[in-house]
């Protein structure tokens, strides 16, 4: 008769942890402290080594800004590189004389990709009144990096 209690009271503890883990889930305790920093990677491989005297730009004389005033007979004006290889840097837009006009368009041209026939060209174009005209004295300017 004992074997039958032992087995009893087996039977009824598993039924009773049974019950009590079937309550569901509690809350979310706290969020933990974070854990330690991993170890360092290995180090990455060696770069190429650079150009000989430092690469493409080495002085301030292989830099240059390139300024045109607009045509007579033009509505728009831009500047351009020297060659369509030289790196373009940034540029501007001078509106001329006419203190009504609205600056249209300022902004880089034939950047990316490049153009094998035309330097990369800042381009400007003023309104009066909404319609795109010519501005005596307005000059676009582009500055570039000479590519050797």
């Amino acid at each position: 008769m004992r074997v039958t209690q032992t087995a009893i009271r087996n039977v009824a503890t598993i039924a009773f942890l049974a019950a009590v883990g079937c309550g569901g889930t509690g809350p979310a305790g706290p969020v933990g402290p974070p854990g330690a920093t991993g170890a360092t990677g290995a180090t990455g491989e060696t770069g190429a080594t650079g150009a000989a005297g430092g690469g493409y730009y080495v002085d301030r004389d292989d830099a240059y800004c390139n300024a045109v005033v607009m045509a007579p007979t033009d509505n728009t004006v831009f500047a351009e590189c020297n060659t369509p290889q030289d790196l373009p840097l940034t540029g501007s837009c001078e509106k001329g004389v006419n203190i009504n006009a609205v600056l249209d368009l300022n902004g880089p041209s034939n950047w990316d990709p490049v153009d094998t026939n035309f330097g990369a060209r800042w381009v400007c174009a003023w309104s009066v009144n909404g319609a795109t005209t010519h501005i005596d004295g307005a000059s676009a300017t582009i500055c570039c990096v000479t590519h050797p």
